[in-house]
């Protein structure tokens, strides 16, 4: 099978199973076999390779013009389409832990647009306190949050993400009231705003929608 079809078929049906096992391979071929045009199946295989080589690309894929945008379900689900098609031989599953701070005032938020070169590029968060590969202690949280002038000690809402490469424990630090050195000089590049004019990764709409 053609990899634009194993790339197209499982960001459009979320397929998770790897393509380069026995179960993967079955899997991808019955989906190939249910879509298959039987009446011009020569044309149809030449529009699923050009589609993947202009639309469905394996690393800038043009989501914003592709006409089944509607029905991908990576592109609703996911942060980042290009995650998947998945190999076995590639995956390599990692364990982070990210400490929100959660500041809001008549449903506007602090966000802070994030940067850097990963999943999440351009899209917003809340400022982070803390960013590890395991848990970290109640000590190490607090004396983190009084290095930038928070004192109290807000209550923390955990939601779990299981992504394909990583599992991403957010862990949300709701203040009560924020201080006035908190954004121009901790967090210079953040923004205020309302929930709905920003984008922002799933694991922050989770959160939102329990709010």
């Amino acid at each position: 099978m053609d990899g634009n079809v194993f790339r197209i078929l499982s960001r459009i049906y979320l397929v998770e199973s790897p393509i380069d096992t026995t179960l993967g391979k079955k899997e991808f071929k019955a989906l190939a076999d249910d879509l298959l045009n039987i009446k011009e199946p020569a044309s149809h295989n030449q529009a699923m390779m050009n589609f993947g080589a202009t639309i469905c690309t394996p690393r800038l894929p043009n989501c914003t013009d592709c006409p089944i945008q509607i029905h991908c379900k990576s592109y609703h689900e996911l942060d980042n389409v290009t995650l998947l098609p998945i190999k076995e031989k590639k995956i390599k599953r990692r364990t982070r832990h990210i400490f929100y701070i959660v500041s809001f005032n008549e449903h506007k938020y602090i966000f802070n647009k994030r940067t850097e070169q990963d999943i999440w590029k351009d899209l917003f968060d809340f400022p982070i306190l803390l960013e590890e590969n395991k848990k970290t202690t109640k000590k190490a949280i607090n004396l983190a949050l009084a290095n930038i002038g928070i004192n109290e000690h807000p209550a923390i809402t955990t939601i779990t993400q299981q992504l394909t490469h990583q599992t991403i424990n957010a862990h949300f630090l709701t203040l009560t009231q924020t201080p006035s050195s908190f954004i121009s000089n901790i967090y210079p590049k953040s923004i205020i705003s309302k929930p709905n004019d920003v984008a922002s990764p799933k694991v922050i709409n989770l959160f939102l929608e329990k709010k």
